[in-house]
């Protein structure tokens, strides 16, 4: 379930995606069937967003000094 999600959400932008159930939960379905089946929805739901809102590392480069750091390397440099 969570791939069908995360290929449709490429394709159309993941902001653009609810996930939700086609038809066949009416009366004609067993109620535990229904039921496996809206958790196997709610499951791969939870797993695709997790793959495609997941937060990247972001990268800086070069690398920023904070002030403490620049003034302790220039210290030892004196030394």
């Amino acid at each position: 379930m969570s791939q069908r999600i995360e290929r449709f959400a490429r394709l159309v932008g993941r902001e653009n995606v609810v996930a939700g159930t086609d038809c066949g939960l009416g009366g004609r379905i067993h109620p535990q069937i229904a039921a496996a089946k809206l958790e196997t929805l709610g499951r791969g739901a939870r797993i695709a967003s997790n793959r495609l809102f997941a937060r990247s590392a972001t990268v800086v480069w070069p690398p920023v000094q904070s002030k403490t750091e620049g003034k302790a390397k220039d210290k030892t440099k004196d030394k």
